[in-house]
């Protein structure tokens, strides 16, 4: 899987990352292009040891704490 599949920009303004798990797909959300970026190896990286894959909250969370967040609104993906 290429590095940035599965990672696209919510229409919340958060960062989503969509994968599949036991054949139904799962969206976890971040604030910043890099965390989705790094949310998606750790959830990648857990499923393949095969750990429980766990949200670790809602759209409605990250964006009450992406309030305050320097760069909410203005991140973008680098180019490849």
């Amino acid at each position: 899987m290429p590095r940035h599949e599965g990672i696209r920009r919510h229409k919340s303004g958060l960062w989503e990352v969509r994968i599949r798990i036991d054949g139904k797909r799962r969206s976890f959300y971040a604030q910043t292009f890099e965390e989705a970026d790094a949310l998606k190896a750790e959830k990648l990286n857990d499923k393949r040891q095969g750990l429980p894959v766990a949200a670790k909250g809602t759209v409605a969370n990250c964006q009450t704490s992406s309030e305050n967040h320097p760069h909410s609104s203005s991140e973008t993906p680098p180019l490849v």
